[in-house]
C-alpha cells in the first residue's frame, strides 16, 4: 500500500528520480576528488536540472528539454563557481552527468549488434541530438557570461574615465 503511494504518484516519482540524481552526482563528484561543498552543490544542480528535464520532456520533447536543463545547470555552475570560488568545470562536469544519453547509446549499440539498422540509426540520431542540445545549452550560457563580462567591463571603464 505504501509503495503505491510513493511510486504511483507522478510528483513523488519525479522527486525520487531527482533525489537519485542528487545522490549519484554528489558521490560521482566526490569520486572525482571534489570537496564536499562543491560535490553537494553539483548534486543540487543535478537535482533541479533533472527536475526540469523530467517535467518538460513529455511536453516539449527530449531534445529541447535537455537543452533547457543543460542551460540551467550551466548557469548554476557559473554562479556556483563565483560564489564558492572554484572552477566552473568542477560544478559543470558532474552535474551534467545526469543528462548523458546513456540509454539511447546502449540501445544504439544493441541495434548495431543485433543487426537492427532501423533501431540503431534512430537511436544514433537521438543520441547525437541529445548530446548536441546539451553542448549548445552549455555554450549558450558561457557565451552570455562572456558577453556580460565584456559589457560590464566597458561600463566600468567608461565610468572610471569620467571621474
Amino acid at each position: 500500500m505504501i509503495e503505491d503511494f510513493f511510486f504511483s504518484n507522478p510528483y513523488l516519482f519525479v522527486f525520487w528520480e531527482c533525489l537519485g540524481a542528487l545522490l549519484g552526482v554528489t558521490f560521482f563528484a566526490l569520486a572525482l576528488g571534489d570537496s564536499w561543498k562543491i560535490s553537494l552543490s553539483a548534486g543540487v544542480m543535478a537535482f533541479f536540472g533533472w527536475g526540469i528535464y523530467t517535467s518538460t520532456w513529455q511536453k516539449i520533447g527530449i531534445v529541447p528539454a535537455a537543452f533547457l536543463s543543460s542551460a540551467f545547470i550551466a548557469w548554476c555552475a557559473q554562479e556556483g563557481s563565483r560564489i564558492l570560488k572554484g572552477p566552473v568545470t568542477l560544478f559543470l562536469i558532474p552535474a551534467l552527468a545526469s543528462l548523458v544519453p546513456g540509454m539511447q547509446l546502449f540501445q544504439m549499440v544493441v541495434g548495431f549488434i543485433t543487426g537492427d539498422s532501423g533501431l540503431a540509426n534512430t537511436k544514433m540520431m537521438e543520441t547525437l541530438s541529445l548530446a548536441l542540445s546539451i553542448a549548445l545549452g552549455v555554450i549558450m550560457v558561457e557565451a552570455l557570461y562572456i558577453m556580460k563580462k565584456g559589457i560590464v567591463d566597458r561600463i566600468q571603464k567608461r565610468n572610471a574615465s569620467r571621474f
